[in-house]
């Protein structure tokens, strides 16, 4: 009997990712030409939500790009997180925080997990539940309604499962995209 195997990214083992993005041979000046190009365009996808409908879809993709820059390292994903919150405050300074809290934190956690952890549980676990603590902090703490102004202002256990669990499924649809596009641009670059 043929066994036919299926890529189960939930449990596999992940290092190979990292491994296609790396790169020994970058400069410092490639890492950051890299890192603020990345920026650039987070900071482009970030402003987009303005526009309401689509671009709130497209606003959401703004994590991408600190992702790719952690899969090279770790210092380039924080300068490109950096550099779009610099670019995020100069031109649209609300998006700016909420990129930092929010969008902006995803990425470098999903980012970390990738070249920390290595199954796809974990990943989504650890990024979930660092997306969850950030946005229970600025719901309750800073009480700034990222969710909208239906979510109360009390701290509800039913609230904190569903938010986890929107994390969750949020944290897994960005790792299976990532592990996608990962094996795509490897794919087109012949690595």
């Amino acid at each position: 009997m043929i066994q036919h195997e299926t890529p189960d990214y939930f449990f596999k083992n992940e290092v190979h990712i990292v491994k296609r993005m790396k790169r020994k041979d970058e400069s410092n000046a490639e890492r950051v030409v890299y890192g603020a190009m990345l920026g650039v365009i987070a900071a482009i996808l970030q402003t987009s939500g303005m526009f309401g409908g689509i671009g709130l879809l497209i606003s959401a993709l703004s994590s991408l790009p600190i992702v790719l820059a952690a899969l090279r390292s770790l210092q380039t994903s924080f300068l490109t997180y950096l550099v779009t919150f610099a670019l995020l405050s100069m031109i649209q300074p609300g998006e700016a925080y909420l990129y930092l809290f929010t969008t902006g934190l995803l990425g470098l956690s999903m980012g970390f997990t990738f070249r920390t952890f290595k199954k796809g549980w974990m990943i989504v676990i650890f990024s979930a539940v660092a997306l969850m603590l950030v946005i229970l902090f600025l719901l309750f703490v800073i009480q700034f309604p990222v969710l909208g102004p239906s979510v109360g202002e009390e701290l509800d256990l039913r609230m904190v499962i569903y938010i986890f669990l929107f994390t969750l499924m949020y944290s897994f649809i960005w790792m299976k995209g990532i592990i996608f596009i990962v094996n795509k641009y490897a794919a087109i670059a012949g690595e």
